[in-house]
């Protein structure tokens, strides 16, 4: 689903500061063109995505941008990342599984 990919590329910027296209892709289990409409996608949205050229380019937000997602605090959204990044669990799933109502953030502590 796009949003939840949307979402998760947000998390990820967010959490890693600058990612290349290739990086966005692997991790977000797309296409490096699909990863670079999602950054077209998240700045038609009005998140300040930057796009950097050259060999240490890729995509990061506006310094010192950061979003809330309702209900989820800083260590809520780093519990999400810590999650996603272990044991093979996509990130995609665990933002999927949160939205969903399928786990609780408490839970997702618990596994990381």
């Amino acid at each position: 689903m796009k949003s939840d990919r949307l979402l998760s590329a947000l998390l990820l910027l967010q959490a890693h500061g600058r990612l290349s296209t290739r990086e966005l892709a692997e991790r977000l289990e797309t296409s490096q063109r699909t990863a670079h409409r999602d950054m077209e996608a998240l700045s038609a949205a009005g998140v300040p995505v930057l796009a950097l050229r050259g060999a240490q380019g890729g995509w990061e937000l506006a310094q010192g941008w950061r979003t809330k997602v309702p209900g989820l605090d800083d260590a809520e959204l780093s519990a999400l990342d810590d999650v996603a990044s272990s044991e093979g669990i996509s990130r995609s799933d665990v933002v999927r599984g949160v939205l969903r109502g399928r786990f609780s953030i408490p839970n997702v502590k618990r596994m990381a």
